[in-house]
């Protein structure tokens, strides 16, 4: 029997076989979140196109537990998949069943900064991200990147409050005070601020008026006039102004910003 006569039997029974699973559906099958793994944005936009859960849990071959596609496009940092995936409507903060594993822990776990920073664009919970970094040996660098990602929405949210203060300020009855100095000292980069305004209260309790607007003016001058660092500075404000948000910005932000030699500079108003 010549050589030619068996590769070509050979290559029948392949195609004959392969035919034979196809038909009774032993083909592998791609999964969501094995296609999130892989960031193949395409396969994962056919998927959901044609009905496949968007928050559905899989094994993205990596820690044998089910991720969400999300987890397992994070882990791998493919941005786009990621943010195909949140459009679709994918949980930002979905965990695993066993722990506490976020697509926010995925991206900072494997350093991916741009996955990451859309993460948390898009409601990522950076505090629990961080908390459980922290218990993950060797992964200070992870911890570094997230702590980054929350000064600069800090810096993005006081600068959102500073431009209202500007606003309210030029609508409201004026004072010697609404109008800023031009004098200007030097920066200084280890100058911090908590600034609380509290005018709206609960159980029926009387308004505070002008508390808020008087926060955002003080806000105002730290940063234009004092020479505070904008992404040092915390503005809380009516409901942003609760326990919880103290607890976070006096028991953890500012025991992991301030160094010797810093000054902090609290200012309520209510």
């Amino acid at each position: 029997m010549n050589r030619s006569s068996d590769l070509k039997r050979f290559v029948s029974v392949i195609i004959i076989l392969a035919a034979i699973m196809a038909m009774t559906g032993c083909a592998t099958s791609t999964t969501l979140s094995g296609a999130a793994y892989k960031g193949q944005t395409d396969v994962v936009k056919d998927l959901l196109d044609k009905g496949a859960n968007v928050n559905e849990r899989g094994d993205c071959d990596w820690l044998n537990a089910a991720l969400p596609a999300l987890s397992c496009a994070a882990l791998n940092g493919h941005t786009a998949t990621v943010k195909l995936l949140l459009d679709r409507g994918a949980d930002v903060n979905a965990r695993t069943d066993d722990f506490v594993w976020t697509p926010l822990v995925s991206a900072a776990f494997e350093g991916h900064a741009g996955t990451a920073k859309l993460l948390v664009e898009r409601g990522a919970d950076i505090d629990a991200a961080m908390d459980f970094l922290r218990t993950y040996p060797g992964k200070q660098g992870g911890v570094n990147l997230l702590e980054r990602l929350e000064k600069q929405q800090l810096s993005r949210q006081s600068e959102t409050l500073v431009s209202r203060a500007v606003q309210d300020v030029s609508t409201s009855i004026k004072s010697d005070i609404d109008e800023l100095p031009t004098i200007k000292v030097k920066p200084n980069k280890n100058a911090y601020a908590v600034v609380i305004g509290i005018e709206q209260y609960r159980q029926k309790l009387p308004k505070a008026d002008f508390a808020t607007q008087d926060a955002r003016l003080v806000a105002n001058y730290l940063t234009k006039v004092m020479g505070y660092p904008e992404e040092n500075i915390v503005t809380l404000s009516n409901e942003h102004a609760t326990k919880s948000d103290f607890e976070k910005y006096f028991e953890r932000w500012l025991p992991n910003n301030v160094e010797a030699g810093s000054s902090v500079f609290v200012y309520y108003s209510g």
